[in-house]
């Protein structure tokens, strides 16, 4: 199975109130004002004891990938699954906040077909050489198909 997350900008947008401490607080203010590499460490490395949480995040230094996806969602304890840490946002349950879509393997074979029909491919979605590598696997894949060679010599 592979699952994707769809989540609401709602359980995200104060996600100061996640943090317990005001100390935690302030800096996660300071953060969203500066992206500065202290306050960051304050909240994620030096925090007593980790936070079980999701925070919206911008790093200081921008790569492809996230120019393209515009967003980071950075989980506040690394030591818990991304699922624990989602769970933990405020009013997440309410509403349809959260949803998490299970498709099964079978189907991902035709969901990339049609991104790929839509110009949505690794390249796209991932920017960089991982990206492209990662739609060539795709692609190869499809090529190798026996579908494209039906009605023909090959």
């Amino acid at each position: 199975m592979a699952a994707v997350w769809a989540l609401s900008a709602k359980p995200v947008k104060n996600p100061a109130d996640a943090l317990p401490t005001e100390a935690l607080k302030r800096a996660y203010v300071d953060y969203q004002k500066t992206r500065g590499g202290p306050s960051f460490r304050a909240i994620f490395f030096d925090a007593l004891s980790p936070v079980t949480s999701a925070f919206l995040v911008s790093p200081y230094r921008l790569t492809q990938r996230l120019i393209a996806q515009q967003i980071f969602l950075c989980p506040g304890n690394i030591r818990c699954p991304l699922e624990q840490n989602l769970l933990a946002l405020p009013d997440v349950l309410n509403s349809g906040n959260l949803q998490k879509i299970l498709l099964p393997r079978s189907v991902l074979d035709e969901a990339f077909a049609g991104m790929r029909r839509m110009n949505i491919d690794g390249a796209t979605l991932f920017p960089g050489v991982d990206g492209v590598a990662w739609g060539l696997c795709h692609r190869m894949r499809f090529l190798g198909s026996t579908e494209i060679y039906h009605g023909t010599q090959y």
